[in-house]
């Protein structure tokens, strides 16, 4: 009889310092890491439910236009990211590749800005082809002869939207050549 009280109480001992543990050693802020204490402290679990650190920040592509012969461009506006969803999408949803690509494009573009790399590199990047096809696309249907994108992130600071733009694409001549056909496939998934 006392055996079993001891056995249960240790069972119970060591499942609730497991979980203390395991709950600090995946706080999103990391203050309190075990993992690095000790062999066995290794082994704790890492879940991360959510995130290893939740969004605290949007991505916006916007773009703007040049008509034909006009020393001006249009104001910036915003190209959506999101495909509007409906009840279908729960079983079949094909139109979500094409705004997923280029939301994954955007995102590739943001990181190498975020990490200092080479002009000459980004503008070579697969992703920046993309993304240079899919404003040269929206660019060609309204008329204009020329296109510039840029991608801004914006977070929440103080109540307030903070704007900061990350990456200003050169202007892209909107001839036949920039307008290729993986564009149009992008584009009719967006808007």
């Amino acid at each position: 009889m006392i055996w079993e009280r001891l056995v249960g109480r240790g069972i119970a001992l060591g499942l609730t310092t497991h979980v203390t543990l395991t709950a600090f050693e995946n706080s999103p802020d990391a203050k309190v890491s075990f993992g690095t204490k000790g062999e066995r402290l290794a082994h704790l679990p890492q879940w991360r439910f959510f995130a290893p650190t939740p969004g605290t920040e949007n991505t916006h592509l916007v773009f703007r236009t040049r008509a034909p012969r006009a020393p001006e461009w249009q104001p910036w506006e915003e190209l959506s990211l999101v495909k509007p969803i409906g009840w279908l999408c729960i079983v079949w949803n094909p139109g979500s590749r094409g705004p997923k690509a280029l939301f994954d494009c955007v995102q590739h573009l943001k990181s190498m800005g975020s990490v200092g790399a080479k002009w000459e590199a980004v503008t070579s990047s697969a992703a920046y082809q993309t993304v240079s096809q899919v404003i040269g696309q929206q660019g060609a249907a309204r008329g204009a002869d020329a296109a510039q994108f840029m991608i801004v992130a914006s977070r929440l600071d103080d109540g307030a939207a903070a704007m900061q733009p990350i990456l200003v694409s050169d202007p892209i001549d909107l001839d036949a050549a920039s307008t290729g056909r993986a564009g149009a496939e992008l584009v009719e998934g967006v808007r």
